[in-house]
């Protein structure tokens, strides 16, 4: 379920920023994430607010991590009994005891990520399609930021191209990016 922009959009991309290097192409992927991303959520590909092959990765490690906080839980008591049977000392002891809580606490902290993660996920699901055009511009936004080091402003150039560019592909996919680009500017989406 990725999305790929086609050649032309690329090429498109390349020539209005007059720049073919690493940071263009890093650029061009993490707006293909998001789009995939918006793309995805519309669809509905999702399980409890996340993207359903995530969710299963998430149920996956929560599963593991369980499993490995009840073993961590249990070792007490087994280390108690080899210290009654003289198999360990007091030092040791310990060590093993202080090492086990080492253990535990990052596994309840990811357990707590992946909750919040969760709730922040649920509360996502709930937005409406126009709040999730927002998110797809902040995040088309945020990468310009993040790799060109410049503010994304409309009017402006060259960003509004770029925005232009990158929406176009999604024409067809969404009747309100069409309307978008039909518009002679794109101030006030932002």
């Amino acid at each position: 379920n990725s999305f790929r922009y086609p050649p032309e959009t690329e090429e498109a991309l390349r020539q209005c920023l007059g720049r073919t290097d690493t940071t263009t192409e890093a650029f061009l992927v993490d707006c293909e994430r998001g789009v995939a991303a918006y793309l995805r959520t519309l669809a509905g590909d999702f399980s409890g607010g996340l993207p359903a092959t995530i969710d299963a990765d998430l149920q996956r490690i929560e599963h593991e991590a369980a499993q490995l906080r009840s073993s961590l839980y249990a070792l007490p008591s087994e280390i108690s009994a080899l210290v009654q049977l003289h198999l360990l000392g007091a030092v040791q002891m310990q060590r093993l005891r202080r090492d086990q809580a080492a253990l535990e606490e990052p596994l309840e902290d990811l357990a707590a990520a992946i909750h919040a993660l969760r709730l922040q996920a649920q509360d996502e699901a709930k937005l409406s399609p126009p709040a999730l055009r927002r998110r797809l511009l902040q995040g088309l936004g945020n990468a310009w930021r993040n790799h060109f080091n410049l503010r994304p402003v409309l009017p402006g150039e060259p960003y509004e191209t770029v925005l232009r560019i990158l929406l176009t592909p999604l024409a067809e996919r969404d009747p309100e990016v069409a309307e978008w680009l039909r518009r002679p500017s794109l101030v006030g989406l932002l």
